[in-house]
């Protein structure tokens, strides 16, 4: 693993642009650095809240920092069944992504390797590290499409998303 500085490199999507256009804004919790896990590819991510295949921009008020495996294994999919439901499906959607941040003490000496579900200990998010714990999804559809899913924000390779299941830190 490599650890960089925002000046060394500028990967999409894990690494922030050093301009200052409002679309690569970055969420408050951003990391002042960054784990290329393999070649462009980094622990960290500008996670969003509204996926792009769904219209989302790269608006600080729209993007969360989200592991790797959270974004891209985890978020992704649940999303991609949205977007069919309304691209191929012709549904209409309400659609409302939470994130939730963790209620949990910072740990004495926290390490990326140890993300995962709270109660882990020397976890990543909580108090101290603001970002969230999980993501919240509820996609509605006029033709009877319904989603809700429990996104866990861990780049642990066990984690799974719930469905229909209370989404609490």
């Amino acid at each position: 693993m490599r650890l960089s500085a925002p000046s060394i490199r500028d990967p999409s999507p894990g690494w922030p642009r050093t301009d200052n256009r409002p679309e690569w804004k970055v969420p408050s919790s951003w990391p002042t650095a960054n784990i290329e896990l393999t070649r462009d590819s980094w622990l960290f991510h500008r996670g969003h809240l509204l996926g792009n295949q769904l219209g989302g921009k790269r608006l600080q008020n729209n993007l969360i920092t989200q592991f790797q495996r959270s974004n891209n294994s985890l978020q992704k999919p649940v999303e991609n069944r949205v977007a069919n439901a309304v691209g191929v499906q012709g549904e209409q959607i309400y659609y409302y992504a939470i994130p939730v941040y963790s209620d949990l003490p910072s740990p004495a000496d926290p390490h990326p390797d140890k993300v995962g579900p709270s109660g882990w200990p020397g976890a990543l998010p909580s108090i101290e590290y603001a970002m969230p714990n999980k993501v919240y999804l509820v996609a509605q559809g006029t033709n009877g499409f319904f989603l809700d899913a429990c996104i866990p924000n861990t780049q642990h390779p066990e984690a799974v998303v719930t469905y229909d299941d209370p989404c609490v830190a």
